[in-house]
């Protein structure tokens, strides 16, 4: 009985209707930036196979959808994986990494077994 009373009331509305709106809000911010990751993902997937996991792994915490709209731009026009990689370093930047050792050492454990990228596990590790 009181509950109807309650549920009936305009104010019980009014917080009830904010209360949606803030959960929609967030539900498609999140669905937004995921859906950039998926973005930029596919981009590395089809431009620079060889370094899918390592990104995978740097983006998953990442959700500012401009940062990654401007990731997106800059690794559409990277040559190398080298230079997609150098894309990724302004997350070290934003507080999106785990400084420079833990970067490094990622990198190189990384490309250990990956013979192709000698030279890039040593610009990696300068860089980070």
């Amino acid at each position: 009985m009181y509950r109807d009373i309650l549920e009936d009331s305009w104010v019980y509305q009014e917080i009830l209707k904010e209360g949606l709106e803030k959960g929609v809000n967030q539900g498609l911010e999140q669905g937004l930036a995921n859906g950039e990751q998926r973005a930029f993902l596919a981009i590395i997937q089809k431009r620079f196979p060889d370094i899918v996991p390592f990104v995978r792994q740097q983006i998953s915490g990442v959700t500012d959808t401009n940062l990654l709209e401007s990731l997106i731009a800059e690794v559409s026009v990277a040559q190398s994986s080298q230079e997609a990689l150098e894309v990724l370093s302004v997350l070290k930047g934003n507080g999106h990494t785990n400084g420079k050792q833990g970067k490094a050492k990622q990198v190189r454990k990384y490309y250990s077994n990956v013979s192709r990228y000698p030279r890039l596990c040593g610009k990696m590790s300068e860089m980070w």
